[in-house]
């Protein structure tokens, strides 16, 4: 397979890899404030309050992280794109590239914000049920109801249990950033380019069809779906 393409893959195993440690610093925030919660007796409202701080900087962290991903990979995804037009790409396929960038850092951020948010109700669950009994006992049901909601839906759905919830998030960010990523090689070489006909090409060099620019639209989503391996040739190049 030509290896210019290989980027694709590795900015997108780069965000799973980003996803992974926001998932262990988003657990590690709520064990730490619990067990010290406990062993200080802390009060329930701080205990809270430090989780909420540490889940913030969690986000922000990853947020940073992802941004920079679907910038590396827009970035290189133009460079071959002109290299497959041999010139600039033009401004209106620029425009389209940061609008690109804009929704799926929209879409991992968003998809990060609702993790957070059940951790959040996950604390003021603990600390709801904590403030009516003091003791270690209370503490430890505390986190045992923490663990019944979980076994609760393991066994609803094995999908849902902790490692189906985290494979299908790692999953869902992988596909979004590598789509990212064939979708401006594809779309900024069809906006550049005067041409009304395009040869579908695979990554091993192979031509798989013409297409016609009136038809892209509706062959995009299956010639040009996150996993693809194929790129756009304008006709005559």
């Amino acid at each position: 397979m030509d290896e210019r393409f290989d980027f694709l893959d590795e900015w997108s195993n780069y965000s799973v890899s980003f996803e992974r440690m926001f998932a262990d610093a988003l657990l590690g925030s709520r064990d730490e404030a619990f067990s010290q919660a406990k062993a200080r007796h802390t009060a329930l409202k701080t205990m809270v309050e430090e989780a909420d701080s540490h889940f913030d900087n969690a986000l922000t962290v990853r947020q940073n992280a992802m941004l920079m991903v679907c910038r590396s990979i827009a970035a290189l995804s133009v460079g071959l794109a002109e290299e497959i037009l041999k010139a600039p790409i033009s401004e209106e396929a620029r425009q389209l590239v940061d609008r690109h960038i804009a929704f799926t850092a929209d879409r991992l951020h968003r998809d990060a914000e609702s993790r957070v948010e059940q951790f959040r109700l996950d604390m003021k669950r603990i600390a709801l049920v904590a403030r009516s009994m003091r003791d270690e006992n209370a503490w430890d049901a505390s986190a045992a109801l923490l663990r019944a909601r979980e076994s609760v839906e393991i066994t609803s759905s094995i999908s849902r249990d902790a490692l189906g919830r985290r494979q299908h998030t790692e999953r869902f960010t992988k596909l979004l950033v590598r789509g990212l990523g064939i979708a401006i090689l594809t779309d900024t070489v069809l906006v550049s380019s005067d041409a009304e006909a395009f040869a579908v090409i695979d990554f091993d060099g192979n031509a798989v069809r013409v297409i016609e620019r009136a038809d892209y639209e509706i062959g995009r989503v299956s010639l040009f779906h996150p996993q693809a391996t194929r790129y756009l040739l304008p006709q005559g190049k």
